[in-house]
């Protein structure tokens, strides 16, 4: 608890009370009479921090904790993934492919998984679609109009698949077969079942339900 000295002091803030700025410096609001006159309401001090003499390492040492080691010793190996001393960065996973490292994989997976998560998607297939759009002649900008792009690309999917949904129609009613197009059971996909069912040697059942043919 912060121990208020009541009284005004010589050197204080004429406004708030406190020691450690002047009145034009004070960032509480303008009292009407100053704390100088009524001697109320004196603001707690100013937090000073302590002048610590440092050494190089100790003002260095606080960047980094030792259980986390740089990103360039992850991996010291000739052909490990090229780390930038000047962005400090590694773009590719240094993990990647090797045995035995598979939990500190997901620690860290170099700085291009970021950019593969998350909206950036989006983003990116935004970008291709603006791309493509002006080669067919439509003037759109991904970064100067993107409301206008997203009306267009929500526009094209959707006669994309109305046009896929007619051609699939079609098909059908020309060659049938539309039961093909469903999925089959999962027993038939993967050829078995958890279903346990054990005979003798002489093809008697044992244990499990009894299969009928028909």
């Amino acid at each position: 608890m912060l121990h208020i000295k009541f009284p005004f002091r010589k050197g204080a803030c004429e406004n708030c009370g406190a020691m450690g700025h002047k009145k034009k410096m004070c960032l509480e609001r303008p009292r009407s009479i100053g704390a100088k006159y009524t001697e109320k309401d004196i603001a707690p001090d100013d937090h000073v921090l302590p002048n610590l003499s440092l050494g190089y390492d100790s003002k260095l040492q606080n960047l980094r904790i030792r259980e986390d080691p740089a990103k360039y010793l992850l991996n010291l190996n000739e052909d490990d993934p090229y780390y930038d001393p000047k962005s400090r960065s590694m773009r590719e996973n240094p993990f990647l492919g090797v045995k035995g490292k598979e939990v500190e994989a997901t620690k860290f997976a170099g700085e291009n998984f970021i950019r593969y998560t998350g909206e950036v998607i989006q983003a990116n297939q935004a970008q291709i679609f603006a791309w493509a759009a002006r080669s067919k002649g439509i003037d759109v900008n991904a970064t100067a109009e993107p409301t206008k792009l997203e009306v267009l690309q929500r526009n094209f999917d959707k006669e994309r698949a109305e046009v896929i949904e007619t051609a699939k129609k079609g098909l059908i009613e020309k060659y049938g077969c539309e039961e093909h197009l469903e999925a089959p059971a999962k027993e038939l996909l993967l050829a078995q079942t958890e279903q346990y069912v054990e005979y003798n040697r002489k093809g008697k059942l044992i244990k499990g339900p009894e299969e009928i043919l028909l």
